[in-house]
């Protein structure tokens, strides 16, 4: 690996280390969130540190994160928030360092809501391989598994990737899924055939939990979500094309990553204010513009930007697959 840890960064790290990790909650009930948070609180020393966390998640609305602050705040601890989230706020972890929660951790395996078949997300031994040096059979992939209004819009549309995959499940939210519904899985990957799918694939368009938004919406955090779908577009060796919210883009660039929305045709859309009414046309755009490609244009393409897509792979596995960063789920 030629990625090396920023100092400030090892410090964070250290920090974690020598804290204790507390669970939060943040539902769409907004008051009940915060008592339960309160009660959490109002039980802590002042003479340790503590990590609120909340995997896996982001905190989406900003009464329950000021409320987690002041109360902490008024309880004088020392204190940092964990969130899986590429925006940096008051408290918060770096999100190159909120990286490490996915280190060692659980998921479900198969499409459906299935928490009895779990694997490692992403184990060692499963990346590892030299992310530029592998054949790759597929233009791209687009593989979307959950169901929400602005994937069924999006869906709606032509898409399609010539010589690629292009995959929406439509699956049911937790609690909903039908028998009918369960008799569909075995015609979607699991995530371990998923992974191997993305490792053949050339492009990535990743659809992530967190969506164009209305900026005047003051009651959320806007805070863009990093789920492991875009930390598998970078450990796989692809060359990501994201959809976020506002911002989306140009954090993992702060952070250090190529995305290769700008290069077809997406126009720094996630900084514009109508992001909320565009950001599906432009997205759809850079689809389009990599379907002008043959696929022998896009595997030479892919080889022009090794250097690119080693750098993101060597930054992601520093921190998602070496053991010695697992300090949340041991």
């Amino acid at each position: 690996m030629m990625y090396k840890i920023p100092t400030e960064l090892c410090d964070e790290i250290d920090y974690i280390k020598n804290s204790h990790v507390i669970s939060i909650q943040c539902s769409n009930n907004i008051g009940e969130s915060n008592l339960n948070n309160r009660i959490i609180i109002n039980k802590l020393s002042g003479k340790q540190t503590y990590i609120f966390s909340l995997k896996e998640e982001v905190i989406h609305t900003d009464e329950i994160l000021q409320d987690l602050i002041k109360t902490a705040k008024e309880k004088s601890l020392d204190f940092k928030i964990l969130s899986s989230t590429s925006t940096e706020f008051e408290h918060t972890i770096h999100p190159l360092v909120s990286l490490t929660q996915w280190n060692g951790n659980a998921a479900r395996n198969q499409i459906n809501w299935d928490f009895d078949d779990t694997i490692v997300t992403f184990k060692k031994d499963t990346f590892d391989f030299a992310p530029t040096s592998n054949h790759r059979e597929y233009k791209g992939i687009l593989s979307v598994r959950k169901s929400n209004p602005t994937r069924n819009m999006f869906f709606n549309k032509d898409v399609k990737i010539n010589d690629g995959i292009v995959r929406y499940a439509n699956w049911s939210n937790f609690g909903n899924e039908t028998s009918k519904l369960l008799k569909t899985k075995s015609k979607f990957p699991t995530f371990l055939e998923l992974i191997e799918e993305y490792k053949n694939s050339l492009f990535s368009f990743i659809m992530e939990t967190s969506e164009p938004y209305n900026d005047n919406d003051n009651t959320k955090t806007h805070h863009n979500s990093l789920s492991k779908k875009t930390i598998l577009a970078f450990l796989s060796g692809t060359m990501p094309i994201v959809l976020g919210g506002n911002g989306y883009v140009k954090e993992l660039t702060e952070m250090g990553f190529k995305v290769w929305n700008n290069d077809f045709g997406f126009s720094n859309a996630d900084e514009r204010d109508d992001y909320d009414k565009v950001g599906l046309d432009y997205f759809y755009e850079c689809l389009n513009q990599v379907n002008t490609m043959t696929l022998n244009e896009a595997k030479k393409y892919w080889d022009t930007y090794k250097k690119d897509i080693q750098h993101n792979f060597d930054i992601v596995s520093t921190y998602v697959i070496n053991n010695e960063l697992n300090v949340f789920n041991k």
